[in-house]
């Protein structure tokens, strides 16, 4: 499909500011298969224009992916569930072969599960209610289990299992404690706040049908706001 992660897919007579569940454009940079491109769910909250995302890739509603993210699927999966976010900087992929006798190599993200900004994530699986630190590393076969949060700067090893509600942290990452019940019912209000700030930055990349045109044309152009919106 020709266009750009960011823009919206404009029909004639069609106004381009539509702020709710804009359908994304993006450029095949490889030769896949049909079903094995990207699935983007029509309630997507934000893709960032400045990500990478390839191969079979499946982003569901309310999820968003933020800039400079790098997310690739080339024979197995990735799956980010409803409601999760993947911030700056994060790189995720999936591994050519099984690792584990229950993960063929696929990245499994549940739902309302927060990836801070330039982590690493390989082969693992993330349940519902996970929030991962910024720069954090899941390695192959790593399972995260339903709320459950990795300090930033951690590193979860090869196939290493965080159990129900605990907090690891550490480089190997080991158990810390279990968390608190603040903690446990924090999952599904910061996720929700994410995706309504994410709503706020796919507005900022809805353009018209004259500047999709020049750019299809290879023209070069810019976008200022009306001055009256600052004050």
């Amino acid at each position: 499909m020709k266009g750009r992660i960011g823009g919206l897919v404009e029909k004639p007579g069609e106004t381009q500011r539509r702020f709710e569940a804009p359908e994304y454009r993006f450029r095949s940079q490889l030769s896949f298969a049909v079903d094995n491109r990207p699935k983007l769910h029509y309630a997507v909250s934000f893709i960032a224009p400045t990500c990478s995302i390839s191969g079979r890739v499946e982003l569901s509603e309310y999820s968003s992916v933020w800039y400079n993210t790098i997310i690739r699927a080339d024979t197995k999966r990735v799956f980010i569930g409803p409601n999760s976010h993947v911030l700056e900087g994060t790189i995720i992929s999936e591994h050519y072969e099984d690792v584990s006798d229950y993960n063929d190599g696929s990245v499994i993200i549940g739902e309302n599960v927060l990836i801070g900004h330039h982590c690493v994530l390989k082969g693992c699986t993330l349940e519902d209610n996970c929030m991962v630190g910024d720069r954090c590393v899941v390695d192959l076969g790593a399972h995260m289990e339903t709320r459950t949060i990795l300090a930033p700067g951690s590193y979860l090893g090869k196939n290493e299992r965080m159990r129900e509600s605990e907090y690891w942290a550490g480089s190997p990452a080991k158990y810390v404690r279990d968390l608190t019940e603040e903690e446990t019912s924090c999952f599904k209000p910061q996720t929700k706040a994410q995706a309504e700030l994410a709503k706020e930055h796919a507005r900022e990349w809805i353009f018209d049908s004259t500047y999709l045109a020049a750019e299809d044309a290879g023209v070069t152009t810019g976008y200022t706001k009306d001055p009256s919106e600052f004050k």
